[in-house]
């Protein structure tokens, strides 16, 4: 079995013997702990990687307004084609993304690449199609710019609608 140099080495290692049985022992019951943290650990790190992709998708969707916004004002800025309802030619109607929108005097369609705009606030390029549609829609909060084009385009004896909600007839 044990050599005498074995026994005096154990005889002379006795505590780091304990030691190491304590240590395995412990080792030995905590398995069960050790893979519940594990597995609270990979829940976690789910939880973490869920929250860093809804922020993400929250500064991309923040860009992609801001983006907008700057099409928008852009649109304003070069002369857009205010919608106005076919009931009434004097008052302006919101633009429906998908929608086809009407010349006033024709009833026809917009021709595509037209860049139609409504006092709300929103722009829109009209599409190829049948019949062409609104899209592509950009949206502004600055009132002044919308203001100024709209003052460009009561030439043509456009009124403001004072609802914001009145729809293309």
């Amino acid at each position: 079995m044990l050599t005498n140099r074995q026994k005096r080495q154990l005889q002379r290692n006795k505590v780091n013997i304990g030691i190491g049985i304590v240590a395995l022992i412990a080792t030995v019951a905590s398995i069960p702990n050790m893979a519940q943290n594990a597995q609270q650990m990979g829940t976690l790190r789910e939880k973490m990687n869920a929250q860093t992709a809804e922020q993400m998708d929250i500064l991309a969707s923040e860009d992609d307004k801001t983006e907008k916004e700057k099409i928008a004002d852009a649109r304003y800025e070069r002369g857009c084609i205010f919608v106005v309802a076919l009931s009434d030619k004097t008052k302006l109607a919101n633009i429906q993304e998908g929608r086809p929108v009407l010349d006033g005097v024709t009833k026809f369609p917009l021709a595509a690449g037209s860049v139609v705009c409504d006092d709300s606030g929103n722009t829109a390029e009209i599409i190829k199609g049948k019949p062409p549609t609104a899209s592509k829609l950009a949206f502004t909060g600055n009132q002044e710019i919308v203001q100024k084009a709209l003052d460009r385009a009561r030439g043509n004896g456009l009124k403001r609608s004072n609802s914001h909600q009145s729809t293309q007839n």
